[in-house]
């Protein structure tokens, strides 16, 4: 946000300098352009998150759990997320991906899954307007546990695009089990 107002003065200051020496028709072309400036680069500050949520942080042999992946996008509609999740494939093996209840509708790319790779990716959308929320479940995948120990699930890769009709990527986080 203070990049945003620090190039929004900059900006406003070398209008003003410009505007001097143009004609009123530039000025008011200018200073709509200034308030086009100002009132949508907010909009771009808001920042997406995408997370996944687990009661599991070390696991059982043999012991299955399900993990959320969920989305939050802090005040802006998105219509698009996609991610690759990575998990330990010696620790870890996915039993089954579920998209019941999800803020997403389409999918671009069903959720898959390679257990040799320990690998989990998705690419969903929703129509407009989006979707707007603090904790939407993108899907759910159930693992189970080859062996004990720690078993981090973390993204290796997302975006999440706002529904503003350019495609802005305004994911900011991607924050491994919570």
């Amino acid at each position: 946000i203070l990049v945003v107002l620090v190039g929004a003065a900059l900006f406003i200051a070398v209008r003003s300098l410009i505007a001097r020496r143009m004609r009123s028709s530039m000025r008011i072309l200018l200073s709509i352009f200034t308030a086009f400036f100002i009132f949508l680069s907010p909009a771009s500050a808001f920042a997406a998150s995408l997370s996944v949520a687990s009661s599991k942080s070390v696991v059982s042999a043999g012991s299955t759990f399900t993990a959320t992946v969920l989305l939050n996008t802090e005040g802006v509609a998105v219509n698009n997320a996609e991610g690759v999740i990575s998990f330990p494939s010696d620790v870890l093996s996915v039993d089954s991906l579920s998209t019941a209840g999800s803020v997403f509708s389409i999918w671009v790319e069903q959720p898959s899954f390679s257990n040799a790779n320990g690998t989990v990716s998705f690419n969903g959308g929703a129509p407009t307007p989006g979707f707007n929320g603090m904790a939407g479940t993108v899907f759910r995948i159930t693992f189970r546990a080859k062996k004990e120990g720690p078993a981090p699930i973390t993204f290796s890769s997302g975006s999440v695009y706002a529904n503003d009709g350019l495609g802005t990527d305004v994911l900011s986080v991607k924050s491994q089990r919570s």
